[in-house]
């Protein structure tokens, strides 16, 4: 089993099935340590915003695009707002079931969005964004 690559992530999706599976592969796969999901981006924000949980805030956030309520592109905006408040620089992976250019170019507007990418349909796939993800940290948090 690979050692654990990222101490805490948040993931910001309203698929349920799809979440549970990220947490549960993750969970087995000894990939994160503490992963937390939110299945509406709202509270996400009002997560991170709230300082009572400032001990608790993650290293990498993975979200998706389309859901109800608020989608990634208003989380962005709202995360920018919060941004300064938290203390910790969080990286961001968009990961997402959408294969549209405009939003692949879109998401490279936002300095946030470390990775954009398609939804891991395997195992392989998640494995290889936690390794990409915990690199991204390794390398952030080695120039802080």
């Amino acid at each position: 089993m690979p050692e654990k690559t990222i101490s805490s992530a948040l993931i910001i999706d309203d698929n349920q099935v799809y979440v549970y599976t990220f947490k549960k592969l993750s969970q087995l796969r000894n990939l994160c340590s503490n992963l937390m999901g939110f299945y509406y981006a709202g509270e996400a924000i009002t997560f991170l915003a709230d300082p009572a949980n400032r001990e608790n805030l993650p290293d990498v956030i993975f979200l998706d695009i389309y859901m109800p309520q608020m989608d990634g592109w208003e989380f962005l905006y709202a995360f920018r707002e919060i941004k300064p408040q938290l203390g910790k620089n969080i990286i961001i992976f968009m990961v997402t079931s959408s294969i549209n250019h405009l939003d692949m170019e879109r998401a490279k507007t936002f300095p946030e969005i470390i990775e954009y990418f398609v939804k891991p349909s395997n195992e392989q796939e998640m494995t290889a964004i936690y390794k990409k993800a915990a690199e991204s940290v390794s390398a952030l948090s080695s120039i802080l």
